[in-house]
């Protein structure tokens, strides 16, 4: 037989008291990866300041300290929009530029219906002017009603 200093009933209380901290202590490490998806970018801020953008791969933040903003695709992505005039359009485009775009605080249905309100007879090159302004390459736009 083998001699324990402690009680059984002791030694099971102290058993699922170090496994609750040691599955506390995995779930806090796991809540601090970020994981960025292929042709994807991240933006990070520390205390609520820009941190940096990272790509594709594995990131490790302090919690509390490390927030993830923002998540943007960086490849070319295609749409469909509901225009304020009530009608669809599909539209191509490619965020160049994912630190811009973020804290320029819109979308790109908002973007476009603020432009098609302030400016009437709008055409491609203006779109695209104004695309470039906010870090995004407008590649085309459509109607599909």
């Amino acid at each position: 037989m083998y001699y324990c200093f402690m009680e059984t009933e002791d030694l099971v209380i102290l058993i699922v008291v170090l496994g609750t901290l040691l599955f506390g202590a995995i779930i806090f490490v796991m809540s601090c990866v970020y994981y960025v998806k292929k042709d994807h970018v991240i933006i990070v801020e520390k205390m609520e300041n820009y941190h940096g953008t990272y790509e594709h791969g594995f990131y490790w933040f302090w919690p509390f300290v490390y927030h993830r903003v923002g998540y943007y695709a960086t490849k070319p992505i295609e749409r469909k929009i509901r225009l304020s005039n009530g009608r669809k359009a599909l539209i191509n485009y490619q965020i160049l530029k994912p630190k811009e775009f973020h804290y320029f605080h819109t979308t790109v249905e908002s973007f476009i219906n603020k432009m098609s309100l302030e400016n009437v007879d709008m055409n491609f090159e203006a779109i695209k002017e104004n695309f470039a302004s906010i870090g995004i390459d407008f590649i085309s736009i459509r109607a599909i009603d």
